[in-house]
């Protein structure tokens, strides 16, 4: 970030205070770490290291449970990608049978 910013730890650090209180004025209950994500204009994810992206680049929020298992998917080989892919294919054409057997009930 700091690169990118083209800004020196130095600046940083003697910016810092005039900074926090700008946020702090206008978002009194901010942890530091938002307030910083606000500054770099970056997600919380990304000053974490979670994330190469600084931003969600689609703005799509991901439930937690979906992003373990997106994880889970991709540390797959491919055979088992398709494998997966066979079986949530098998999963939702039974589901969709259900739901029209219930429907017509």
């Amino acid at each position: 970030m700091q690169t990118k910013h083209k800004l020196k730890l130095q600046h940083i650090w003697e910016q810092l205070p005039s900074i926090m209180a700008n946020m702090k004025r206008e978002n009194e209950n901010f942890p530091f770490a938002v307030l910083l994500a606000n500054f770099y204009d970056v997600s919380l994810d990304y000053l974490a290291g979670r994330t190469n992206l600084p931003k969600n680049p689609h703005g799509i929020t991901i439930a937690d449970d979906a992003l373990l298992v997106l994880q889970k998917y991709t540390a797959l080989t491919e055979r088992n990608k398709g494998r997966l892919e066979q079986f949530l294919d098998t999963l939702s054409e039974q589901q969709a049978q259900q739901k029209e057997t219930r429907s017509s009930v």
